[in-house]
């Protein structure tokens, strides 16, 4: 078809490669209408029936329907409801003869792409089915620009998604295969979206549904966005991180977005981050960690929304035991009390290292009375290990302080000191309450 053709698809005798099926059970109007259509486009497939067009329309791949809308044997409003059913996206004109008044309002009130007025004059059948090629043409130009775009996201070594107006329209190859699938049709099928697949977005755990699209894509800080996602072919399921990034098309409303797999990154980073703060000999926090963990803390308390205690607990006459039976059962005394502690306190508590045989109990929403119980519970669970090499009972001093509204982390780090150091003074193996600051 040459550029002319192309662009007055309104002269008659001009060829389209586009086929028809003409549905009448009149054998003198189907013959009139096929001639006239005859000369527009490249097949005309004729039915008489309802039955016998909905077959033409399984064997054959059709672009248009043109139907009566009563005729012999023949239920036009049946055959739209069955071509929507079918193939929605097909264009339908439908004929409807003009003296039954009642037959006309029915007619229009069905879902047709154009209504013709019997009997069907040679020209204004022409116009009718020239704008209806155009809208067919041009469906076509649209997908065939579309199967470019899959195409080119099916070849992309990262995962890819397709959204239109905040909805997910494709899903490349290669985010399909990580999430079990083979074809898109199969994903559209399942009822799925993507954010049903989400474990976390930034960190945060993702309840399903797509809309992180929109959370990604209207973000007014135009942040670095993370997604956490299942590896479904990994037996573990361990989680896989991926940054997200997004380019919007010339039509507006509609992004690429990109998923790029950073999960070895991610966890060169959490390795790095818990190098750098875990203590190396016992596994427990260290002191720089713990310090970061009280200064968020203090924000929070500061307005009245978070109380937290600290317990500061020492191995008594430690050096005595280094100095007795050497450095090596010194180091396993302190690894088998960080154990101790770690299985004698909620998940939520936090055991730090402070140095030496000095370790702290962070206890998030605990008020001083709770953190005095787990001290003195330490405390008996303490004297009553057995510490590997050591003949003699091992204890340690504990001091208790909590956190008041407004208060420094270096005002709370003295008072559980002072308490640490008040018990022993007074003997050892005892628990002592700071006073509020």
């Amino acid at each position: 078809m040459n550029t002319d053709q192309q662009t007055d698809a309104r002269q008659p005798g001009m060829m389209h490669d586009v086929t028809v099926l003409y549905v009448d059970g009149e054998p003198v109007a189907r013959e009139q209408a096929v001639a006239i259509l005859s000369r527009m486009v490249t097949d005309v497939v004729v039915a008489e029936s309802v039955d016998q067009a909905l077959e033409c329309m399984r064997e054959t791949s059709v672009d248009i329907v043109i139907t009566d809308i009563l005729a012999p044997a023949l239920d036009g409003v049946r055959l739209i409801g069955e071509v929507r059913r079918m193939a929605p996206d097909v264009p339908v004109l439908l004929a409807c003869g003009v003296e039954d008044t009642a037959l006309l309002l029915k007619a229009a009130e069905q879902d047709a792409d154009r209504l013709l007025l019997k009997p069907l004059l040679p020209d204004v059948l022409v116009l009718a089915l020239a704008s209806i090629v155009r809208s067919v043409e041009l469906r076509r130009r649209l997908e065939a620009a579309d199967g470019a775009v899959h195409l080119m996201m099916d070849t992309s070594p990262h995962f890819a998604l397709l959204a239109e107006d905040g909805t997910i329209a494709y899903v490349n190859q290669g985010m399909l295969a990580f999430l079990g699938l083979s074809t898109y049709t199969d994903f559209v099928r399942s009822g799925a979206c993507v954010g049903d697949y989400i474990s976390e977005l930034d960190g945060v755990p993702w309840k399903g549904g797509d809309d992180w699209i929109r959370s990604v894509i209207e973000d007014p800080l135009d942040r670095e966005r993370m997604l956490t996602i299942p590896n479904l072919r990994d037996p573990a399921r361990r989680l896989s991180s991926f940054m997200v990034a997004f380019k919007e098309f010339p039509t507006p409303g509609r992004y690429l977005v990109t998923l790029t797999d950073v999960t070895e990154l991610e966890d060169e980073k959490r390795a790095l981050q818990d190098e750098a703060s875990t203590d190396p000999l016992t596994g427990a926090f260290n002191r720089r960690r713990l310090l970061d963990l009280l200064a968020e803390l203090e924000k929070t308390s500061t307005h009245g929304s978070s109380k937290y205690s600290l317990i500061m607990l020492d191995v008594d006459h430690f050096k005595h035991v280094n100095d007795e039976w050497g450095h090596d059962v010194g180091d396993v005394v302190l690894k088998e009390l960080t154990k101790l502690v770690q299985n004698n306190v909620r998940s939520s508590d936090i055991l730090a290292r402070w140095g030496g045989e000095e370790f702290m109990v962070l206890t998030p929403d605990s008020d001083h009375r709770r953190a005095t119980r787990v001290a003195e519970r330490l405390r008996r669970k303490v004297e009553g290990c057995d510490f590997p090499g050591v003949p003699h009972v091992i204890s340690a001093s504990f001091g208790v302080a909590q956190a008041t509204r407004g208060e420094s982390s270096s005002s709370l780090l003295k008072r559980v000191d002072e308490a640490l150091y008040q018990a022993k003074n007074l003997g050892r193996n005892r628990v002592v309450l700071s006073s509020p600051g």
